[in-house]
């Protein structure tokens, strides 16, 4: 588990989130300390919907579970 709380991958695999923390909602601070980038590119890969992102309010949310499959296939695409 890192320290913002959010499990890697190699944590989730093998076993299924409980559903609570499959649908907890990260904000871009948990994404920038998550994948280790810059706000602005989080915010700007949110806004073209790189991310698996929503909007909420002024803020771009990702539900745990979207960016753990969305990590897992950038992974898959990049050791093939």
């Amino acid at each position: 588990m890192t320290t913002s709380g959010i499990a890697t991958s190699h944590e989730a695999a093998g076993g299924v989130l409980p559903a609570e923390a499959a649908n907890e909602l990260l904000d871009v601070q948990d994404l920038c300390d998550y994948l280790k980038m810059s706000r602005a590119t989080i915010q700007r890969w949110c806004r073209i919907g790189y991310l698996p992102a929503a909007k909420v309010g002024k803020e771009y949310r990702v539900r745990r579970i979207d960016l753990e499959e969305w990590y897992e296939r950038h992974l898959k695409t990049q050791h093939a």
